[in-house]
């Protein structure tokens, strides 16, 4: 096993959501969040019908946005003028739609300097709601809708930076007035912020995902890319087959849309451990024997040494980078059930606590040694809501027992 494929296996599936256990239950075709590892985005084509603007959201020029109507399914933020605070600016918008009748809009954004939450808003230019255009109309309500092919792209608007790259979750929904909510939730891999940079997305055909999942079940098929090519492919030979989809599609449209990210000044505040080089115990789950084993209510686990490398703390979120001894032999994984094995909150000057969970992680094996960049995320490790806060009286961050004060 190589590096890659080493790195690649472990921290696999750090904290997925119960929204994305689900997802791959009902074989989602869209690139739901991946806590895995970061990967690049799809470069956006040719545009086909062009528009642009300049400047920050509508609602964010008349102060109309509303954090908890606009992000409030995702993200909470117990104290609404935070929450306010918290609201980024898009500028420099251009989108492109095969089907002059639709008008894709970015909602509004929220973040830190190294993460993006966009709401991307398709309606229509007649204000008729979308859902009335549908094929094959379903109960929307309960049966989710995809885009077969999905992708994004993160790029600096001035060129300074070619191999930017992230991990992004992308989710569609509906509205109640039939509009068409594609989210899209980026973490950064900590090498350079995202606060700054251009942002692209794009969907190309919209389907009802259960009926899609069915009928490839029925074909023997899959879609995805083979080759370098998207399309469908034989599961057992993984040749390209022909496949009639025009009984499971929504509406048969192909967007694309991008925007230059700004965070806002109060979610680019940040708390450090000025002296974090001290070891920590960590603790997962694995077939090999790289540490201690622990028996805890039957369940087996792993308890090894790391050194905590830097610790920053952020109102959206934060990071934590560590490192083990780690060789080719090592073969171990990171799912849900590891991260609930590891302990971690924020202490408040009061002595109250904040619970934290990974959110993600980026890193490499160099000599002998893993590095490991772990985002941290303000919930219990099953909770499906991240939450944004205000950091002004965090002093410390624990962490399996070691304490690891902040300033």
């Amino acid at each position: 096993m190589n590096n890659s494929e080493l790195i690649k296996k472990a921290f696999e599936d750090i904290a997925p959501s119960e929204e994305l256990l689900e997802k791959v239950k009902t074989a989602r075709t869209a690139e739901n969040r991946s806590h895995s590892r970061l990967r690049k985005g799809i470069i956006i084509p040719g545009a086909l019908c062009f528009a642009a603007c300049l400047g920050v959201t509508a609602a964010a020029v008349t102060g109309n946005l509303d954090f908890d109507v606009l992000f409030g399914d995702r993200i909470k933020v117990a104290d609404s003028e935070l929450a306010e605070e918290l609201v980024g600016k898009v500028s420099n918008v251009k989108y492109s739609v095969s089907d002059d009748d639709y008008i894709v809009s970015v909602a509004g954004v929220t973040g830190g300097a190294d993460s993006c939450y966009a709401v991307i808003e398709i309606s229509r230019k007649d204000g008729t709601p979308v859902t009335e255009h549908f094929q094959n109309p379903a109960d929307y309500d309960y049966e989710a809708l995809s885009w077969m092919n999905t992708g994004f792209d993160i790029k600096n608007p001035i060129g300074l930076s070619a191999n930017l790259s992230a991990g992004a979750g992308l989710d569609t929904s509906i509205t109640e007035d039939g509009k068409i909510i594609f989210t899209l939730d980026i973490d950064g891999d900590g090498s350079e912020p995202l606060s700054g940079k251009l942002i692209a997305a794009e969907g190309d055909t919209l389907v009802w995902i259960n009926r899609f999942t069915e009928l490839c079940i029925e074909k023997n098929s899959y879609y995805g890319k083979n080759k370098g090519e998207c399309g469908f492919y034989d599961k057992d030979t993984n040749e390209p087959v022909q496949t009639d989809i025009s009984s499971v599609v929504a509406i048969p449209l192909k967007w694309s849309i991008s925007f230059k990210y700004t965070a806002s000044d109060k979610s680019l505040d940040v708390l450090s451990c000025k002296a974090p080089e001290e070891k920590a115990l960590f603790r997962l789950k694995s077939p090999d024997e790289i540490g201690d084993k622990i028996y805890e209510g039957g369940a087996e686990r792993y308890e090894f040494e790391c050194t905590v490398k830097l610790i920053e703390i952020t109102p959206t979120g934060g990071r934590m980078d560590i490192e083990f001894p780690c060789n080719e032999n090592n073969n171990f994984s990171m799912n849900v059930e590891t991260g609930m094995e590891n302990e971690m909150y924020l202490v408040r000057t009061d002595g109250s606590q904040i619970p934290v969970s990974f959110n993600g992680w980026s890193g490499k094996i160099d000599s002998g040694t893993a590095e490991m960049s772990l985002r941290l995320a303000y919930r219990q490790q099953s909770d499906f809501f991240k939450k944004f806060m205000d950091i002004s009286d965090v002093c410390a961050l624990s962490f399996n027992g070691t304490e690891y004060p902040l300033g």
